[in-house]
C-alpha cells in the first residue's frame, strides 16, 4: 500500500488496519449513477396468487441486493420492507433473484425499489430517481373473470344484490313509484343524527308522507317540540338507545328544532353496482339539502368521515344562489380535498327546483356516469387516484378492488337535511360558523333569515328503479 498513491487493497486492510486505507477501500467501492458501469434494468414478476420475483442477468457479479417497499415510497435509498442480499446466483442460473413467496398482489399495485450489485470489487447503485413498477407483469396469468354460469335463461349480469340467486342484464331490481305507504320496502328514521356532518335536524316518520302519487319529506320548522325542553323517540328510534342518538335535551344546546324525514333500504334491499334512477323535484329554502343517495352497507372500510363511501345520485343546496348547480358522485371523506374531489357539476338554464328531473347513476365496476334528463354530466372512472396516492388518505382501501371503497354492497336512502358543519362554507350571510361551540343554536337564533325563503321545504319523489349493468 502507498500513502502517496492512495490506493489499497483488501489484505492491506485486514494485514495493517490501516484507517485511511479503509476509509479510501469503502468510498471507492460505492459508485450511483456515474457512467463507469450502467446496471441492467430489474424485472418484476408478480406471481399469482401471491408471489413476487425481482431479478438482473448475470455480469460477472458477486453480490447483489434488493430493496424494495410495497405501495409506499421510499425515502431515497433507504432498507425498506425487503432488504436482501445474495452472494451467488439462484439456483446456478445466469440470473440474480430475489424472491419473495408470500406477498398476495393485485393489479394496479405499485413497487418501489432500488437495488445494487459488486462487480470487479465496486458497489454499484441504482440511479437516485428510484424506480417503480405501478402494474407489475405476471408470472403466471392473472386470473380471468370467471366464464358466465351455464343452466340460466339469460346472460347473467355483474350486479350484485343482497338476495341469493342470480342477476340477470337490464333485469329490473327494484321499483316504487309510491302510489301507497308501501312500508315493506322503506325503513323510516326516527334518530337525531350525527357526524360527520352533524345536520340541524331530526328524523321522524311524521316528515313523510305520500301525496298524489308521490313520496313528499318536508322540513318543518314549527312542530309541536320546538319549545319543547327534552325529545325522545323511544323504542321506536333507529339509533342506539339509551345515547344522544334516541334522547336529546335542550339544555345540552343541541337540541334540534327543524324536524325532517328520511327512509332507507338498509333492511330490504342492497345492490352493488347497477343503474339507478330516480325522478324527483328539489326543495327550496335556505340551507336545506336533498339526499338521494346510496349508503354503504356494512361499513367494510371504517364507519368514519365517509372511510367507506357515500354515492350521491343527486343533489341541489336549497339556497337560490345555488339552485342552478347540480351535483352527483360520490363522497370519499368528511373534509376536503376528498369531500368533493369526485363529484361532478351541471349548470341548469334555470332553477332546478322548477319542476321534476330524471337523474340517473350508472355504477360500474370500472367507474360512475352521471346523468340528468338523459344527458350525460359526469364520469368518474376507477382509476381516479394512484394507489400510492391512497395510503396517505386511507391505506384500508388498499384491500379492495381499485373501485374501493365503493366496490361494496350499498342501500338506498332519501332524505332530507338542514345545515350542518360541512356543506356550506363561511361566509356573510351564513348565520354560524362551521367550527363554533354550537353552530345549531346560532342557526336557530337567525330563525327570522331563513324561514322566509323556505317557500316549498319538500323533497318529491316520483319514482325510483335500479336495474341492473
Amino acid at each position: 500500500m502507498s500513502h502517496e498513491s492512495l490506493t489499497c487493497t483488501i489484505s492491506d486492510i485486514v494485514d495493517s488496519m490501516d484507517w485511511l486505507c479503509f476509509l479510501i477501500f469503502l468510498f471507492s467501492r460505492v459508485v450511483v449513477g456515474e457512467n463507469v458501469y450502467k446496471l441492467p434494468k430489474a424485472k418484476v414478476e408478480a406471481i399469482y396468487p401471491k408471489g413476487l420475483r425481482v431479478s438482473i442477468p448475470d455480469d460477472g457479479y458477486t453480490m447483489f441486493s434488493f430493496h424494495g417497499t410495497f405501495n409506499t415510497k421510499m425515502n431515497g435509498f433507504e432498507a425498506g420492507q425487503w432488504n436482501r442480499d445474495h452472494v451467488r446466483p439462484k439456483n446456478g442460473l445466469e440470473k440474480w433473484t430475489f424472491r419473495d413467496k408470500n406477498v398476495k398482489l393485485k393489479i394496479g399495485n405499485v413497487i418501489y425499489y432500488w437495488i445494487s450489485v459488486e462487480k470487479n470489487g465496486l458497489l454499484y447503485k441504482s440511479e437516485e430517481e428510484i424506480p417503480y413498477v405501478e402494474y407489475a407483469e405476471f408470472l403466471e396469468p392473472y386470473p380471468a373473470p370467471p366464464p358466465p354460469p351455464t343452466g340460466f335463461p339469460c346472460p347473467v349480469s355483474s350486479t350484485l344484490i343482497s338476495a341469493p340467486g342470480f342477476v340477470c342484464r337490464g333485469q329490473l331490481l327494484f321499483e316504487d313509484s309510491f302510489n301507497a305507504l308501501v312500508t315493506r320496502r322503506w325503513k323510516p328514521e326516527n334518530v337525531f343524527p350525527g357526524g360527520p356532518d352533524f345536520p340541524f335536524n331530526m328524523y321522524s316518520d311524521e316528515a313523510v308522507t305520500y301525496q298524489n302519487g308521490n313520496l313528499v319529506i318536508s322540513a318543518v320548522h314549527d312542530h309541536p317540540g320546538i319549545h319543547a325542553q327534552e325529545i325522545t323517540f323511544g323504542q321506536k328510534c333507529t339509533g342506539k338507545i339509551g345515547t344522544n342518538k334516541c334522547t336529546r335535551k335542550a339544555a345540552d344546546g343541541n337540541l334540534p328544532r327543524v324536524m325532517t324525514g328520511k327512509i332507507t333500504t338498509k333492511e330490504k334491499f342492497s345492490f352493488k353496482f347497477g343503474r339507478a334512477e330516480v325522478r324527483a323535484k328539489m326543495p327550496v329554502g335556505d340551507w336545506l339539502i336533498p339526499e338521494i343517495n346510496l349508503e354503504p352497507f356494512e361499513n367494510a372500510y371504517g364507519k368514519h368521515n365517509y372511510n367507506s363511501g357515500l354515492i350521491k345520485l343527486a343533489f341541489v343546496k336549497g339556497n337560490l344562489q345555488f339552485a342552478k348547480q347540480l351535483y352527483g358522485g360520490a363522497i370519499l371523506k368528511s373534509s376536503e380535498p376528498f369531500r368533493s374531489k369526485l363529484l361532478k357539476e351541471k349548470l341548469g338554464a334555470e332553477n332546478w327546483s322548477h319542476d321534476f328531473h330524471n337523474y340517473t347513476l350508472v355504477w360500474k365496476p370500472d367507474g360512475l356516469d352521471l346523468y340528468v334528463d338523459s344527458e350525460q354530466y359526469g364520469s368518474i372512472p376507477a382509476d381516479w387516484i394512484t394507489r400510492e396516492d391512497i395510503v396517505p388518505v386511507e391505506r384500508s382501501w388498499l384491500d379492495g378492488s381499485l373501485m374501493a371503497p365503493l366496490d361494496k354492497l350499498f342501500y338506498l336512502s332519501i332524505g332530507l337535511r338542514v345545515g350542518g358543519v360541512n356543506d356550506f362554507e363561511n361566509s356573510s350571510t351564513k348565520p354560524w360558523k362551521n367550527r363554533s361551540k354550537k353552530p345549531e343554536g346560532d342557526f336557530w337564533k337567525a330563525k327570522g333569515s331563513w324561514i322566509p325563503t323556505w317557500t316549498s321545504p319538500e323533497l318529491k319523489v316520483d319514482y325510483i328503479r335500479v336495474f341492473a349493468l
